[in-house]
């Protein structure tokens, strides 16, 4: 949802301006995930810096290319750094995920955890529901929404920061199921909310094309051709 909200703002303004728009909504929902008094979710957290990154790097139009991914990489480790330093100088007790995760690799005990984690992935992703809508969502997008006739491609084409947010939260939500052992959960959570908003929009966009046709059709000719 911060993603998606980023990207409708980000519409609103000059072309370079948008990345500052994507970073600015994104970072907010960076502090809701991963502060301790709110979501206390380091591992969502992550993944939406890397959600964010890639909304931003791609916000003004166009694909991915090398310098673009170089400054996403970069921007996304300053701020995993700056994060993680912040809270390794809490008390044990009060450490995040994160620093938990950085304290375990120092310690050479993060093993234990990474198959923790890569056991709760397995049973997520044959256990829960989500996963199936996940699966079944991205076939629609695919083989409707972004096919010539769906208007999905045409949206993209006519919002570019849109699309960008739409990318960077399918990147995050993938990228956050993973970290917190949830697979496609929240991939799955993530399609309940965007899928129906993304048909709605290239619904519209598909009615007014039509309209915009009809009203040319019926038109009327001009003198000279009469």
């Amino acid at each position: 949802s911060t993603l998606l909200v980023a990207g409708c703002l980000a519409e609103q303004v000059p072309r370079r301006h948008r990345p500052l728009v994507v970073v600015g909504v994104g970072a907010l929902g960076v502090v809701l995930a991963g502060s301790p008094y709110l979501g206390d979710d380091m591992g969502g957290a992550v993944a939406m810096i890397v959600g964010v990154g890639l909304a931003a790097v791609l916000a003004t139009g166009g694909w991915l290319t090398g310098r673009r991914v170089a400054w996403g990489v970069l921007a996304g480790l300053t701020v995993v750094v700056a994060v993680a330093i912040s809270d390794l100088r809490q008390p044990v007790e009060s450490r995040t995920g994160l620093g938990s995760l950085l304290t375990q690799f120092a310690e050479g005990t993060a093993g234990a955890g990474a198959q923790q984690v890569s056991q709760a992935n397995a049973e997520s992703l044959t256990g829960s529901p989500l996963t199936v809508l996940a699966i079944g969502a991205g076939a629609y997008l695919w083989f409707a929404l972004l096919r010539p006739w769906g208007g999905l491609r045409r949206l993209f084409g006519i919002h570019p920061a849109l699309r960008a947010g739409v990318i960077g939260a399918t990147v995050a939500s993938l990228v956050g199921g993973i970290l917190i052992g949830a697979a496609l959960t929240v991939a799955g959570a993530a399609a309940a909310v965007g899928v129906p908003l993304l048909t709605l929009a290239a619904l519209r966009l598909r009615r007014s094309q039509r309209r915009a046709a009809a009203r040319v059709d019926t038109a009327p000719e001009p003198a000279a051709h009469r």
